[in-house]
C-alpha cells in the first residue's frame, strides 16, 4: 500500500544509483506540493559539492559520509549549518563526524522491524553490517574516500544477536554490507554461527559476504 505524506517538515532519503531516479522524482513532487519542506539526501549517489546542490535545487542539503550524527543534529538544532552538511551555499563535508557504533540502535533488535513484518508470510532479504570503513583507497569504490578509512566495529554480541534474529524471521538472503568481510578474525566467529544455524535447520537462506 502507498504511504501518504501530509505536510512534512523534513523528508530525508538515502540514495544509491539503483534508487536515485525514482527518489529524485518523488523529491521533486514533494517540493512542488510542499515548498517549505526541507529535503535532505545522503548516500553514495549525491555528490558532496555545492555545485551538485545547485544542479538539484529541490534538495536543500546533502549529508556527507556516515549520516547518523549529522542528521540527528539537524533534527535537534533545526539548522543546516552543521559539520557534515553540504548546501548550495556552503560545504562542511570534511567536518563530518563519526557516530559511535555502540550508540547506533539496531532496527533488528529494538523491535522496529518486528512491527513491519507483522503478519508477513513472504521470505525477506536483509542487510547485515558488522563493521564499517576500509583501510584501502580503491578509486573504483564508493568507500575509497579517506573519510571512510577509519574502521569501526559493531559489538560482537550485537552482531550475533542480529544474525540470530535473521535466522528466526524467514530470511532468504543476508547481504553483508562490510567493505571487507573477513578482514577481522572475529568474522570467522560470525560465519561459524551461521554454519551452526544451517546445521540445526534454523537458517535455510544464503549468506552473501560481497554485497
Amino acid at each position: 500500500s502507498e504511504i501518504e505524506i501530509v505536510n512534512p517538515d523534513i523528508v530525508a532519503a538515502s540514495c544509491y544509483m539503483w534508487n536515485w531516479k525514482q527518489t529524485y522524482d518523488i523529491i521533486k513532487d514533494i517540493k512542488k506540493k510542499y515548498p517549505k519542506c526541507k529535503i535532505i539526501v545522503g548516500g553514495p549517489e549525491p555528490q558532496y559539492t555545492s555545485e551538485w546542490c545547485k544542479l538539484h535545487p529541490e534538495v536543500d542539503a546533502v549529508v556527507a559520509y556516515y549520516g547518523e550524527e549529522t542528521l540527528k543534529k539537524i533534527l535537534v538544532y533545526d539548522t543546516l549549518d552543521l559539520p557534515g552538511v553540504v548546501t548550495s551555499d556552503f560545504n562542511n563535508a570534511q567536518l563530518a563526524e563519526y557516530a559511535n557504533p555502540d550508540h547506533i540502535p539496531s532496527p533488528y533488535l529494538n523491535g522496529f522491524f518486528d512491527s513491519l513484518l507483522e503478519n508477513n508470510k513472504k521470505r525477506i532479504r536483509v542487510v547485515f553490517e558488522g563493521n564499517r570503513g576500509c583501510p584501502y583507497s580503491c578509486s573504483f569504490c564508493d568507500i575509497g574516500s579517506i573519510k571512510y578509512q577509519k574502521i569501526q566495529m559493531f559489538n560482537t554480541d550485537r552482531c550475533i544477536s542480529e544474525l540470530k534474529w535473521m535466522c528466526e524471521h524467514n530470511v532468504s538472503v543476508i547481504d553483508v554490507a562490510d567493505s571487507n568481510f573477513g578482514i577481522f578474525p572475529r568474522d570467522e566467529e560470525l560465519v561459524d554461527f551461521i554454519v551452526e544455524q544451517k546445521k540445526r535447520g534454523h537458517f535455510n537462506g544464503r549468506f552473501m559476504p560481497t554485497w
